[in-house]
């Protein structure tokens, strides 16, 4: 068995470079292309559309691996959003960059299997947003009316706004945020209005 895993290893790897190389080189000759064409090119919504998506991705990608190489979480995501939302982009970054950073925290710790899911909608003229992340129970502490979430990092003047501010902006569009945690199981659940 220990001779096949290895051999298994050696080429899935050679087919992950093979296929990365590809996409490189694919980018690079799409890319040095759109360049050679002159700036009339960008003011067709097609190429701004397939920039974008490519930024999209290229971030995507970014986050999902320095996540996984860094803490070893699996993260799984599902976005269905359009280029623009009628929200602030500084708003959904307290949002967003907020909840990222507090599954990544509550399950980078933890003894077992770690993941984050992550889905992001927009229907309706509403945005949706849930994160859920494996945690530790024993780790999470309430303030003293057993309502609001506590910091468990030393700096307590640097940390422990984020659930606040991410409550503090749902509430500008007219939205909820709402918190649910089952076994080791942590959910929060932003909603938008549009207005």
């Amino acid at each position: 068995m220990f001779l096949w895993d290895f051999v298994a290893d050696k080429v899935m790897g050679q087919i992950v470079d093979w296929i990365y190389s590809k996409l490189l080189e694919f980018l690079g000759e799409f890319f040095g292309m759109m360049g050679s064409m002159g700036a009339d090119l960008f003011d067709y919504d097609f190429v701004r559309a397939i920039i974008e998506l490519f930024r999209l991705f290229g971030w995507a990608l970014f986050v999902s691996g320095m996540v996984v190489t860094v803490f070893e979480i699996a993260v799984e995501y599902h976005i269905e959003i359009p280029t623009k939302l009628p929200f602030d982009d500084a708003d959904l970054c307290i949002i967003v960059g907020n909840a990222l950073d507090n599954a990544i925290d509550g399950t980078k710790d933890i003894e077992g299997a770690k993941k984050i899911e992550i889905s992001m909608g927009f229907k309706q003229g509403n945005f949706l947003l849930k994160v859920k992340n494996t945690f530790n129970p024993e780790l999470i502490k309430f303030d003293n009316n057993g309502k609001r979430l506590r910091t468990s990092k030393t700096d307590k003047s640097n940390h422990g706004m984020g659930i606040g501010l991410i409550e503090e902006t749902a509430l500008k569009y007219n939205g909820l945020m709402e918190i649910t945690m089952n076994e080791n199981i942590f959910c929060l659940s932003v909603l938008l209005y549009q207005n």
